[in-house]
Parts: C-alpha cells; sequence; structure tokens
C-alpha cells in the first residue's frame, strides 16, 4: 500500500511539474503571438503601400502606351527627335518594301 501512494505522490509531483513548464510557457506564447501580429500588420500595411504604388505606374504607362497607340495609329507626320524613328527616313529603300533577305543591306 506503501509503494503505491509512493507512486501516486511521484506522479502528482510529476503532473505539478509539468503544469508549472506549461503556465510559465505561456506568457511568453502570448508576446510572441502579440509580437507576430504586430509584424503582419505591418507587412500588410507596407503591401498596400507598394500596390498603391504599382498601381499608379502600371496607370501612368498604360495611359503613355495607349498615347503611343494613338500617336502610331494616326500616321501623325510631326517630326520625332527618336533616332530609330528619324532613321527610316534616311534608308535607300522605301520603308513598304524593305530589301529582300538575301540581298545585303549597305
Amino acid at each position: 500500500m506503501q509503494a503505491v501512494i509512493r507512486e501516486l505522490q511521484d506522479t502528482l509531483t510529476v503532473m505539478v511539474e509539468i503544469e508549472r513548464r506549461q503556465s510559465s510557457t505561456l506568457p511568453e506564447h502570448r508576446e510572441r503571438i502579440k509580437a507576430i501580429e504586430q509584424e503582419t500588420a505591418e507587412h500588410y500595411l507596407r503591401s498596400a503601400k507598394y500596390q498603391e504604388r504599382t498601381d499608379q505606374n502600371l496607370a501612368e504607362i498604360t495611359d503613355k502606351l495607349n498615347g503611343l497607340i494613338g500617336y502610331v495609329a494616326t500616321g501623325s507626320s510631326r517630326p520625332s527627335s527618336h533616332p530609330e524613328i528619324t532613321m527610316r527616313a534616311t534608308l535607300p529603300w522605301p520603308a513598304s518594301s524593305p530589301p529582300a533577305p538575301d540581298r545585303p543591306i549597305p
């Protein structure tokens, strides 16, 4: 009978120690959870700012591209300072008929 009582006491002592350790980690876990939640909120805020800036840049690029498409589609004859566009006027062949692939470009 004494052996059973002693075994129960040992088991109870172990259980109390486990409970104590578990209880001591709860505040640490709560602090970690708060820190993670704060970091997550900051991350979402930064992501929203970057997304807003990306959307604005995309809208500007789209507007510029649409303007360029409109400019090219209307065949505007306004002179350009862009070298590739002004270079077309100096080609030794008409722009509508480039040289054949087997003919070397002078």
